[in-house]
């Protein structure tokens, strides 16, 4: 597999320094002229690419995680791959997120008014991105908790086949430290297993358990739009209830100034 994770932490570097880059700064109006649509467009079409890469990202990790839960531990080459397309797909998840919230607060200026028909268009392929970009980061996600299930029963079976006395609580956080290979070394070296683990330990790599809880943060970051606009919607009808109340108090105030007029009017004749 190609390693594109130099080229796209240059990229991510250049993206916050440069006008020209993917990533647009988010003062940047999207409304701006005839050739502001062709921009986008073009926008769109690179973050389409990067989505079209995590999708095939995602099926070499599924991929790598079926042939290390074979063989658990024996083939660090499995290990190397799997943690490269980890790595690539974050970045690229950085790279989409980074301009999708841009498009998300930019169309929440647009508000309720009438649309053009550019901006209807940019509405429509920016939910589509939307929806795109939140089902790729569900499967990611699921596929790592399962992989970590499924690794960790699998590499307990396997050592107790070996007579190898380990916890499974030891064996997740050997998971953590991203070397499964050595479990393999320290058997075939007759090394104490236990204590290889925990010197492992010392040196943390990117485990199943990290990009666990980073994707879980993507995620929650994706929906921040979300829950901002789920928030305004409450507020607004905390405003139309507030008004309602004071309609409905005017409206009361008028029938008993409506009656006490009667009864001082009754009152008078009764004089």
């Amino acid at each position: 597999m190609k390693n594109r994770l130099q080229e796209l932490h240059e990229i991510l570097e250049y993206l916050p320094s440069t006008s020209n880059s993917l990533v647009e700064s988010p003062t940047k109006t999207l409304i701006n002229d005839d050739n502001d649509l062709n921009e986008f467009l073009n926008t769109l079409n690179n973050i389409k690419i990067y989505i079209e890469r995590m999708e095939k990202l995602l099926e070499i990790c599924v991929k790598k995680q079926n042939e290390i839960l074979i063989k658990p531990g024996i083939n660090e080459f499995f290990d190397d791959v799997l943690k490269n397309a980890n790595s690539e797909f974050k970045d690229l998840t950085r790279i989409c997120m980074n301009q999708i919230r841009i498009w998300n607060n930019e169309s929440k200026k647009w508000g309720k008014k009438t649309l053009s028909i550019n901006e209807r268009i940019k509405i429509n392929q920016i939910s589509f991105v939307n929806r795109k970009i939140e089902k790729i980061l569900l499967d990611y996600n699921e596929s790592n908790i399962d992989y970590r299930e499924k690794l960790t029963k699998k590499v307990a079976k396997y050592l107790d086949f070996l007579n190898v006395d380990i916890c499974e609580k030891d064996i997740e956080d050997f998971m953590i430290s991203g070397n499964l290979g050595k479990i393999s070394e320290s058997i075939v070296m007759g090394k104490n297993v236990k204590d290889e683990i925990i010197q492992s330990l010392q040196v943390r790599n990117e485990g199943i358990l990290n990009l666990e809880k980073q994707i879980k943060e993507l995620h929650e970051m994706f929906h921040d739009v979300m829950l901002l606009t789920e928030l305004q919607n409450n507020n607004i009808d905390c405003i139309y209830k507030s008004m309602e109340s004071a309609t409905n108090y005017v409206n009361e105030a008028k029938t008993n100034m409506k009656e006490a007029n009667e009864k001082k009017k009754k009152m008078i004749k009764v004089s």
